[in-house]
Order: structure tokens, then C-alpha cells, then sequence
């Protein structure tokens, strides 16, 4: 199946190209908007009928948190009690938040906002807080919303956690703080820890230590608890070309290596996390 997102609809699409259905984005009055008006729009879904969507409070006094949605229907909003900047309305903003995500596991949806230390359980009726990051005192203040907007280096002096993914034994996000690191909680030991900084490829990540390849950053999970990731194809050429002997090794395993330039498509990786 495919989705495809146009301006007021959710497309859907099987995978011989077929439409087999659409959602139409219900609106809300919203005062904090030049337009008046909230579209919501497809972030995530609790069911095969109800999906969600965030509020980005770009006015610094929005009241919307979340929003639960059917086909052309509102069924909940969740409110926004937070508030940002010296609370006079601006209607004008036109940044947002990327990193903002729902995200599935075990059957349900979680929710956690970039600059929020709290990972929320969302049912119909409520937002469950399930997990925290402390950040002690790198915790980001909610109050700073309007410098995050404005200003990238904001990380320098606070924690900014997002990605948040998860399987049956671990839970690993992404963490700013000058850099982007990879960290995981291992929910067996109830530890956290942070993968180290590679000079080589300028990032943090699990180390791929039976092929000898890229470092893995993770992206989501299957329903049969294996890791994905995905390898930028011009990233797999720069590392071919600085690594002649590994990339040898490695293509002997994986023919398809030598086929990759830099037009190529993206590579999948799929790895099975040790219970």
C-alpha cells in the first residue's frame, strides 16, 4: 500500500498502482491562523479509521495539542495548556517543526514533540505519559520555543530528542546537542546509552561490526521486530571509493554493491535486533 498526501485528501494506493480509497482532512476554527482556519492532516493512525495529526504552536497561544480524525470528521482534540514568548499572538510564522512524530509500536501510538522531555501513550480519550527523557539541565524549556524557531544553535545548550523508535527490547531516538547522536534505552538492563562520534562518516550510529559497512542509524521497526535503516546511495559511492579493501570484501557477499553510483536509489538495510 501507498499514500500519497495531496492538499485536502489522503490517497491510498495499492502496490500495482491501484487507487483503493482517500480521506478528506477535516478543518478547525483557528483564530492563531491567517486563514482562520486548521487543516489537519495525516501524521500518523490509532486505527484502520481514526488518524492524527499534531498542532504546531507557530502563534505562541495555540490551544491544540493533537488531533484525532476520521474521514471529514473531528473526533478529539487534545489541548495545549503551554504557552511561549510574551504571548502576544503572531499569525505570520512560517517555520515549523520537522522532527515533531507519532510513532507505532506493539499496536498503539506514541507522541512525542521535539521539545517536550515526555513520550505520550495516545488513545481516544487521553495522551498517557509513558516514558521520560531527564534531561536535568539540558532539558529544553518549552518557554524557548520561539529561539528554537529562530535559531539552529540552540542545541548547543540543550538536549533535543526526536526519532523516537522502538522494538520489544530497545528504544532508540536521536539526540542534538551540538551534534546528532544515536542513543537507545535498553529496556531489559534499563540503561541508556549514546553511540560514539565517527570521524569517518561524521556521525553517530550503531557500528556494523559483521559487514563492515556504514553505521546504521535506525528509522523504524517491522511487526517481526527487525531494524530498518536506510544508506543514501551517494553515501554508499563516497565510502566505496574511500574504502577500496572493505567495499572488495563486501561486494563479495553483496554483488549488488558494484552497481551503486550516485543517481542510484536508496538502500534498504533490514537487521534482526538480539532478544
Amino acid at each position: 500500500m501507498q499514500e500519497i498526501m495531496g492538499g485536502s485528501h489522503l490517497y491510498i494506493y495499492d502496490l500495482e498502482g491501484k487507487k483503493t480509497g482517500s480521506i478528506k482532512f477535516p478543518t478547525l476554527p483557528d483564530p492563531t491562523n491567517s486563514a482562520g482556519l486548521f487543516r489537519t492532516y495525516y501524521e500518523g493512525y490509532l486505527d484502520s479509521a481514526t488518524f492524527a495529526c499534531w498542532v504546531p504552536n507557530l502563534s505562541q497561544t495555540e490551544n491544540k495539542k493533537l488531533v484525532l480524525y476520521t474521514n471529514d470528521s473531528i473526533i478529539r482534540v487534545f489541548p495545549n495548556y503551554l504557552k511561549w514568548g510574551d504571548g502576544i499572538e503572531v499569525v505570520t510564522r512560517a517555520q515549523s517543526f520537522s522532527n515533531t512524530r507519532l510513532m507505532r509500536w506493539d499496536n498503539n501510538l506514541y507522541f512525542k514533540e521535539l521539545f517536550n522531555d515526555t513520550l505520550f501513550r495516545v488513545t481516544i480519550d487521553e495522551l498517557i505519559p509513558r516514558l521520560v527523557f531527564d534531561g536535568g539541565k539540558y532539558s529544553f524549556p518549552y518557554k524557548l520555543q520561539g529561539t528554537l524557531m529562530d535559531s539552529p544553535d540552540i542545541s548547543r545548550n540543550y538536549f533535543l530528542i526526536w526519532n523516537v523508535n522502538e522494538n520489544s527490547s530497545y528504544l532508540f531516538f536521536q539526540l542534538n546537542f551540538d551534534k546528532t547522536y544515536t542513543g537507545y534505552y535498553d529496556k531489559r538492563s534499563k540503561a541508556t546509552y549514546i553511540c560514539e562520534y565517527s570521524g569517518e562518516t561524521k556521525k553517530a550510529a550503531l557500528i556494523d561490526d559483521i559487514n563492515d559497512f556504514l553505521p546504521v542509524t535506525p528509522t523504524n521497526f517491522t511487526k517481526n521486530n527487525e531494524m530498518v535503516a536506510f544508506f543514501n546511495a551517494k553515501d554508499i559511492k563516497k565510502w566505496i571509493d574511500s574504502n577500496p579493501e572493505k567495499a572488495e570484501a563486501f561486494g563479495k557477499k553483496f554483488p549488488w554493491l558494484y552497481t551503486i553510483d550516485e543517481m542510484s536509489n536508496p538502500v534498504i538495510f533490514i537487521g534482526k535486533c538480539k532478544d
